[in-house]
């Protein structure tokens, strides 16, 4: 293990959740194209890119913007934008029931919409409204019946079950990162297990009983170009390749110089309570004492030379906090506060190895800091 660093095994799943939320909007925004509005394929290439760099953009301005946010503000934010989202969505159905060439002006409306909302979700946590937005154009999709509804309903049951996987189990290992070892296979294996039969069925359902179109809605009993769909459907597959392969590149490029990313859980505004002090260890300590106290000793030994180096930390700031604000050097510290968490607030005791990690990357904190504080 290069410097003591534990592998990221949370890493891949966040890569994951990005890429199943990406397919998700792109096939919710291509299918309620290729029902009700035409499905050029510079049209479909315009929106698969709009998305793709929506996303990414979005998860750049989470990582740079964190820290800046509080947990309060940012809920005030986000409950304000979801409250008009869910009135306009609201307002959108109910005029879509009425039919008329309404339908296809809110298809092409919220399609652009679905890219605004990837654009900050990850900055606000609106993964909801996404979802929320997406199943809107399904439902969109859906009234036009056929081949349209079909595959919009079932990709959308499809693959916002595996979303759901990976986002679940991204935000469980970074609340508690002791875990090793590669977990994106198991987890998209469960997911796998927990939707094949819900897409099988509606495949077969669907396959004997094609959706019929809304009698209401503009040309809701003419039959759809069997040829243009086919061609479309070929489209949103390679787009969804070619789209999904742009984030990972950009993404691996943009970030390489970067963190560990913007983190997935909110900024836990911190306060005082009664608890033991955690006081420097004595000299005479050496290296007696339980697990828990060595990482714990190991973790405040850095906090003491860290504001001998001229770093304000208060005591209400968090470990996650106290990580953004001193940020250097990047990996010792990223692998003392995920030990440091554990030891501190996890159920288990720490186990030799993490000991030795933990005071291994505590030396290469005093070190660093010590010469930044032989500068200043």
């Amino acid at each position: 293990m290069s410097e003591g660093l534990r592998p990221d095994v949370a890493g891949p799943l966040r890569v994951a959740r990005d890429l199943t939320l990406y397919l998700l909007s792109l096939l919710a925004v291509i299918s309620a194209r290729i029902a009700w509005l035409p499905a050029g394929a510079l049209a479909l290439l315009f929106h698969a890119l709009l998305l793709a760099l929506a996303a990414l953009l979005g998860s750049l301005v989470a990582e740079a913007s964190w820290g800046l946010w509080t947990q309060a503000s940012r809920r005030r934010v986000r409950l304000l934008l979801l409250g008009l989202y869910a009135a306009l969505a609201f307002v959108a159905l109910v005029a879509a029931t009425g039919g008329g060439e309404l339908v296809a002006r809110e298809a092409e409306a919220f399609g652009v919409v679905q890219s605004a909302l990837l654009l900050v979700a990850e900055p606000l946590g609106l993964h909801v409204a996404v979802l929320g937005n997406a199943l809107l154009l399904v439902i969109l999709a859906s009234f036009r019946g056929g081949a349209p509804a079909a595959v919009a309903t079932t990709g959308f049951v499809g693959v916002v079950g595996f979303f759901l996987a990976f986002d679940h189990a991204a935000k469980k290992l970074q609340a508690w990162p002791g875990a090793r070892g590669r977990l994106l296979g198991p987890i998209a294996g469960g997911a796998a297990r927990l939707v094949l039969p819900a897409v099988v069925g509606l495949a077969l359902v669907f396959s004997a009983e094609p959706p019929k179109p809304y009698a209401r809605a503009p040309a809701g009993s003419a039959a759809v170009d069997a040829r243009e769909t086919r061609r479309a459907y070929a489209w949103l597959g390679l787009l969804g390749l070619g789209g999904g392969g742009l984030m990972v590149l950009l993404g691996r490029l943009l970030r390489s110089r970067g963190g560990d990313g913007a983190p997935l859980l909110e900024r836990i505004e911190g306060y005082q309570v009664l608890e033991e002090p955690l006081e420097p260890p004595q000299a005479e300590e050496g290296s007696y004492g339980s697990p828990q106290s060595r990482v714990i000793r190991a973790y405040v030994r850095f906090l003491v030379r860290a504001r001998e180096a001229g770093f304000k930390l208060p005591p209400h700031h968090t470990p996650r906090e106290i990580q953004a604000r001193v940020r250097e050097p990047e990996r010792p510290l990223s692998l003392l506060t995920a030990l440091f968490m554990d030891a501190r607030y996890g159920p288990g005791e720490p186990a030799a190895e993490d000991v030795r990690d933990a005071e291994r990357a505590s030396q290469a904190l005093l070190s660093a800091l010590g010469r930044r504080r032989s500068r200043g």
